[in-house]
């Protein structure tokens, strides 16, 4: 990890100092100028691959599962296994993954700002159904998802 940190300083250190040379060039241009060998200009896209899957993707998978598994299994009794769900949400967030352009986002940037919205709103009004102001309460249910490891 360390290495693929050097790696990418180093790299942007050097598409930096070649920004000054041809400003508004794209990374591929940048690369192409760059004076490196071919093979050599794939590391950045091998680095930032590595460090985006071991980094931040394996957690969003691990957390889709847990919460994902204990919400079915509050609501229906019955869940998929958690790695169901992780399948799950790899095709859903597959698809977003090789999209060109960013702007081509901003339907799936709605629908994940609405279903926040949703889940604050289930938490708050969970939180003011619940017998103290002061936070909430575990009810009986929530206990024995706890105690089974759910």
């Amino acid at each position: 990890l360390g290495l693929a940190a050097a790696i990418g300083v180093f790299t942007l250190c050097m598409l930096s100092a070649v920004q000054v040379r041809h400003p508004g060039a794209s990374f591929k241009v940048l690369m192409a100028c760059s004076n490196l060998p071919r093979w050599l200009q794939c590391i950045p896209d091998v680095a930032v691959f590595f460090m985006c899957i071991f980094g931040g993707q394996a957690s969003y998978y691990i957390v889709v599962g847990d919460a994902a598994h204990t919400a079915c299994a509050y609501f229906l009794g019955t869940t998929p296994s958690r790695h169901v769900w992780i399948a799950l949400a790899a095709l859903c967030v597959g698809p977003l993954a090789l999209r060109r352009k960013l702007d081509e986002l901003r339907c799936a940037n709605r629908v994940s700002l609405a279903a926040t919205v949703l889940l604050a709103a289930g938490i708050t009004a969970r939180a003011l159904k619940s017998e103290t102001l002061g936070g909430m309460r575990a009810g009986a249910d929530d206990a024995e998802l706890i105690q089974h490891g759910h």
